[in-house]
């Protein structure tokens, strides 16, 4: 495209503009352009400089683009996958999928795991069960409970044992029955008259125990059964010097002398329980007259069992009903074992 033609006539200037001189503080006056003056672009120039390019489209056709080409694209029969090409040498029949040594091996390992599970499970019931028995054996029946603390975390009980000829114990423990110390009339009488040496020197009754004499972690004194130690606090620990189900316990002094001032009345309830020996039932010919009625009558639920029997031959005897309720395994292990005897030996002369 060619270029505008310029006039050779002057251009008609504007008023002059003034302008400060960047050397000196005086005007300068712009000076006329003539047509002379102003430089010819060439045509090879021009085309050295691009077109201008078209402005890009807004943002909302541009998605529709894209979204139109999807369109397209997803329309378009995508390419058949080659078909696959067998021969007949290459099918297997059912028969050979099959692996005889393999399907034994994996059945005999699937028998052997039931197996095991098995034994297992009947080896945890009677672990079980052996616990529960000789958990039981430690219960007391025509029991009293005392809380000897402030805040229920140490209880004392007085009762008696029925799987030992109902012998009376009193027995110091937490609310858990895990850590626990016991007395028999003899061994409690000894306890009260080591701790009283401790609060001798007291003279004021209501005047708490500051410390002991000897220091800690040493031995305070020996009991039938029982280490005892001091230890930090104020506290004693009774540590059983034979094999026991019960863990050692912590008593604080104050705990102690709460004891120590019950002492007369905890040894009046024990040798009531010892008054009282005669008038409890014999266990073993209540053990031995539920055995023989299971054998005569047969039984389908031992529990209907006991009670009917301590109801029309027992009078309704209050210690049976608490055995049946607070040793129920020590019960069927004991019945059970008579039926075995019975029918092994042949003996009913046994009691």
């Amino acid at each position: 495209m060619p270029g505008k033609r310029v006039s050779s006539m002057p251009l008609k200037k504007s008023s002059p503009k003034r302008f400060k001189a960047p050397g000196d503080g005086g005007c300068v006056e712009e000076e006329e352009i003539s047509a002379s003056q102003v430089p010819s672009v060439p045509k090879s120039s021009l085309s050295a400089f691009p077109a201008a390019s078209p402005p890009p489209p807004p943002p909302s056709q541009s998605i529709e683009l894209a979204r139109v080409s999807e369109i397209g694209l997803s329309q378009a029969a995508s390419p058949k996958s080659p078909q696959p090409i067998h021969a007949e040498e290459d099918i297997i029949t059912p028969a050979e999928w099959s692996d005889p040594v393999l399907e034994r091996s994996l059945m005999e390992m699937a028998d052997n795991i039931e197996k095991n599970e098995a034994e297992r499970s009947e080896k945890d019931e009677a672990e079980r069960t052996a616990r529960m028995v000789i958990n039981e054996k430690f219960r007391l029946i025509h029991e009293v409970v005392y809380p000897i603390t402030k805040s229920g975390s140490k209880l004392l009980s007085i009762g008696v044992k029925p799987l030992h000829d109902f012998v009376p114990l009193l027995k110091i423990h937490n609310p858990e029955l895990t850590s626990a110390i016991s007395f028999s009339i003899e061994t409690f009488e000894e306890f009260l008259k080591e701790m009283s040496k401790i609060f001798e020197s007291r003279e004021e009754e209501d005047e708490e125990v500051e410390e002991i004499s000897v220091p800690e972690g040493q031995m305070l004194c020996m009991l039938s059964g029982y280490v005892v130690v001091v230890c930090r606090y104020n506290t004693l620990q009774f540590i059983p010097s034979q094999p026991s189900v019960y863990k050692g316990i912590y008593l604080s002094l104050n705990t102690i002398k709460t004891v120590v001032n019950m002492g007369e009345h905890l040894l009046n309830l024990l040798h009531a329980r010892r008054i009282q020996y005669k008038f409890y039932p014999c266990y073993d010919s209540f053990i031995n007259n539920v055995a023989l009625d299971v054998m005569e009558n047969g039984c389908k639920n031992l529990s209907q069992k006991l009670y009917d029997i301590i109801k029309n031959r027992y009078e309704q005897n209050a210690t049976l009903y608490e055995i049946v309720l607070k040793l129920p395994m020590n019960v069927k292990t004991a019945v059970e074992g008579r039926i075995q005897y019975y029918r092994e030996n042949n003996d009913y002369n046994c009691l």
